[in-house]
C-alpha cells in the first residue's frame, strides 16, 4: 500500500519549511508531484514512492 503524506511530512523529511514544499511543488522544472485529496478543501498530498524518486532526481541533477 502507498502512504500519502502530508506537506508537513514532506517538510519534515527534506528538512525544509512548509513554505519550501510548496516551492517545490511550484517549480517550472519538475515540481514536486503534489496532488489535491478531495476536490475542494481536501490537503496537498505526495505519495511516498513519489517524493524518493524526485529527490533521486534532484540529488542527481546536483552532481
Amino acid at each position: 500500500m502507498t502512504i500519502a503524506l502530508t506537506v508537513k511530512q514532506v517538510a519534515e523529511r527534506l528538512a525544509a519549511t512548509e513554505a519550501s514544499v510548496y516551492g517545490y511543488a511550484d517549480r517550472k522544472r519538475d515540481p514536486l508531484p503534489l496532488y489535491r485529496l478531495g476536490e475542494t478543501r481536501g490537503g496537498l498530498r505526495i505519495d511516498e514512492p513519489d517524493l524518493e524518486a524526485w529527490i533521486q532526481r534532484r540529488k542527481e541533477e546536483n552532481r
